[in-house]
């Protein structure tokens, strides 16, 4: 009787779509930022993210299938002229150039100037080989 051996089968199948569904829930959560997943066993994370999506799809004002919502293939509901990354470019423009002049301030500016100064005949015998 193969009933019982198709149905441990159909059961195991199922417990490992239903992991690969959360830790693809778990990846997701993370990369959108829901601390609150994180350290949870895969399936209940993927409880509570259903349940914040069912949460955040109920509030007055979710229109997921209007211009600019989450059914218009945008991954957030900023609006329709509003592009979602718009604020993080300037964000990470912002910060390079912070980093480049605290870089320039701290590192740069403490090295001596090379005033008439030689290469060592090392140096240049390995320019010769180029």
């Amino acid at each position: 009787d193969t009933a019982p051996v198709q149905k441990a089968v159909a059961s195991t199948a199922v417990k490992h779509v239903q992991t690969e569904a959360a830790s693809t829930a778990l990846a997701n959560a993370a990369r959108k930022g829901m601390e609150s997943l994180r350290g949870a066993d895969p399936p209940a994370a993927a409880q509570g993210l259903v349940t914040k999506t069912a949460l955040r799809s109920s509030q007055p004002g979710h229109n997921p299938g209007g211009p600019g919502g989450a059914g218009a293939g945008s991954k957030d509901a900023t609006g329709p002229s509003e592009s979602p990354s718009s604020g993080s470019f300037a964000f990470r423009v912002g910060v390079q150039l912070l980093f480049g002049l605290l870089y320039y301030i701290l590192i740069v500016s403490k090295y001596p100037a090379l005033k008439d100064v030689q290469p060592n005949p090392a140096a240049v015998e390995l320019q010769k080989e180029n």
